[in-house]
C-alpha cells in the first residue's frame, strides 16, 4: 500500500490550504512532524508557553492532513535528558503496531544526543537508546531536528550537525540493521549552506540559524524530495 505520505506530493500542482494547525494551549509552536497510523493522523512538533523551562511535545489528531485538527494533551517524555528536548521526528511502524519518535537533547549547545523512544498509544513515549551522539571537535559537535525515514526500503534519519551553535548543516545516516534501533551509520553531509542559493549564512550575518529541520520522502518516480 502506497504511504499516504508520499501520495500527498505526487500531484503537479499543490494547493496552499494556509494553516496547518494553530495550537490552543501552546503560544509557540514549531517542528512539525505529521504520522499516519492507517487509522488517522497524528502531528508532533514542540511547543512553548509561558513559564516553561522545557518543550513540551504538541500532539493533534485528525482524519486528514489537512485538518480540522484536534488538540490533545501533550505527548509525554519519560526520563528526559537535556534541557530543550524535543523536535520530534515521527514514524508509525504498521507490522510493529508502534510509534518510533527520535529527538533532541539540545539545539543551544554542543555535545547533544539523539533519543529512540517508542509507544503504543502516541501519547506515552519511552525511552529505548541513544540512535547517535555528537562528535567534538567535529562538524557533528552539535546534533539535533532528528527525522526518519524510509527510501527504497531502508532506515534512515536525517539531522542537523554542526560545529558551531547557531551554524548547522544536514546530515544522513542508516540504520544497519534496517530497524529503528539502529546501530546508524553516518553517512556524512547532504545538504550544506553553500548548496543553497542566496542563504543568509553565507555573510555570517546573525539574522537567521543555519539549515534545520530537514525531513526526506521517496516520491512514487523513486526520486527523493
Amino acid at each position: 500500500m502506497e504511504d499516504p505520505l508520499s501520495s500527498l506530493f505526487t500531484s503537479a500542482i499543490q494547493r496552499l490550504h494556509g494553516p496547518l494547525f494553530e495550537p490552543q494551549t501552546f503560544g509557540h509552536a514549531k517542528d512539525p512532524s505529521p504520522v499516519f497510523d492507517g487509522t488517522q493522523w497524528h502531528l508532533y512538533g514542540s511547543g512553548w508557553g509561558v513559564a516553561q523551562t522545557q518543550w513540551p511535545l504538541l500532539h493533534a489528531t485528525s482524519q486528514s492532513i489537512t485538518g480540522p485538527w484536534t488538540e490533545q494533551p501533550p505527548a509525554q517524555l519519560y526520563d528526559v535528558h537535556g534541557w530543550s528536548a524535543g523536535a520530534p521526528g515521527v514514524v508509525y511502524d504498521c507490522d510493529e503496531k508502534q510509534f518510533h519518535m527520535f529527538i533532541q537533547s539540545d539545539c543551544f549547545a554542543l555535545g547533544g544526543i539523539v533519543e529512540h523512544r517508542v509507544s503504543i498509544d502516541g501519547i506515552n513515549f519511552k525511552f529505548v537508546d541513544t540512535a547517535l551522539e555528537s562528535l567534538p571537535h567535529t562538524n557533528e559537535a552539535g546534533i539535533y531536528d532528528p527525522d526518519p525515514a524510509i527510501i527504497g526500503g531502508e532506515k534512515y534519519l536525517t539531522y542537523s550537525g554542526m560545529a558551531e551553535v547557531g551554524r548547522p548543516d544536514i546530515y544522513l545516516a542508516k540504520s544497519t540493521t534496517n530497524t529503528w534501533s539502529g546501530p546508524w551509520e553516518r553517512l556524512g553531509c547532504i545538504l550544506r549552506h553553500e548548496d543553497v542559493e542566496h542563504h543568509n549564512q553565507h555573510s555570517y550575518h546573525d539574522y537567521e540559524w543555519g539549515l534545520e529541520g530537514a525531513q526526506i520522502i521517496e516520491l512514487p518516480d523513486g526520486s527523493v524530495l
